[in-house]
């Protein structure tokens, strides 16, 4: 592991703030909280709680819909306001709360998908809580199984008929999808915001939706300052979330851009990054790790001397 701000995380640990500083930490899902397996680790669940047992609020940002992240949020026992699609819905995962929704005006999203269509893009599209697809190919069984939610035919339904999307997700080729968010942005201008949440996964909501723009309204609204939020992640749809916290944290798996925006390079989430960069960085559990730089580097992240 590697820090990049060694100065700001030791301030963090012993300047003239509380050493229990971070109150409210919100973690990515895919490639973060999730191992290459999509399963929680039980020290990463054990974690969790404890950091909730100590009054931190733990929430989850994440591209998926609200559905696909509730399940998760379920299974490491969190009642709290899920930040999703990207930040353009973020709803209490218990009561149902919707705090706020930004969806796609249904011209722009009309507009977006003749766009893709000539291009021979695959896309699906994501309306009140299902998965509308074009057609029902292996990449869509593949994601759906994997995402936990119902698949129907984009022809049952007609984005003018309800409030519109929430989130478009173009899968191909990683060149092609940089390719394709330029275009887009070239296309329909400041009516949406693309990013990628994989290399082979352009994700497309409102423009002013993001994971960002989500924990900082979450933030005040539960007034905690910005220096007090932690934030995780590992793709290009975490920039602003990392860049917005007060210490911003990137996975040993997560993409150079977001590595070298980030504060602090956790360990891989198949190595429990995410859960030891919590416990070292807001739980205090390994006290003796900022006794020497060197050996600070190398525990936080896991490693040993070679």
């Amino acid at each position: 592991m590697v820090i990049r701000n060694r100065l700001k995380v030791v301030f963090a640990k012993f300047g003239g703030l509380d050493v229990k500083r971070y109150r409210l930490i919100a973690i990515d899902i895919d490639g973060t909280l999730l191992d290459s397996r999509h399963k929680v680790s039980k020290y990463t669940k054990e974690i969790i709680q404890r950091a909730v047992n100590e009054d931190i609020t733990v929430t989850l940002s994440t591209g998926r819909m609200f559905r696909s992240a509730q399940m998760v949020a379920d299974e490491i026992e969190l009642d709290v306001p899920l930040i999703t699609y990207n930040g353009a819905l973020v709803k209490n995962s218990a009561s149902g709360e919707i705090y706020s929704h930004q969806t796609i005006d249904p011209d722009v999203g009309d507009a977006m998908m003749c766009l893709l269509e000539k291009r021979e893009l695959h896309y699906h599209v994501y309306i009140d809580e299902c998965l509308y697809v074009p057609k029902l190919t292996e990449k869509t069984k593949i994601y759906a199984k994997r995402s936990g939610v119902p698949t129907r035919p984009l022809s049952e339904v007609s984005l003018r008929d309800c409030s519109g999307a929430s989130k478009f997700l173009v899968m191909g080729d990683p060149d092609k999808l940089d390719e394709t968010a330029i275009f887009l942005q070239e296309e329909l201008g400041d009516h949406i915001r693309a990013a990628k949440s994989h290399p082979i996964y352009l994700e497309i909501v409102h423009s002013k939706a993001s994971k960002g723009g989500a924990l900082e309204r979450l933030a005040k609204e539960l007034t905690i300052p910005r220096e007090a939020v932690m934030a995780l992640g590992d793709q290009q749809n975490d920039l602003d979330m990392i860049r917005f916290a007060g210490l911003g944290i990137a996975m040993k798996n997560a993409a150079e851009e977001l590595k070298f925006e980030a504060d602090y390079i956790a360990g891989s989430n198949d190595e429990d990054g995410a859960a030891k960069a919590i416990a070292s960085l807001a739980l205090e559990l390994d006290k003796k790790i900022f006794t020497d730089h060197t050996q600070q580097e190398e525990r936080l992240y896991g490693m040993e001397r070679s």
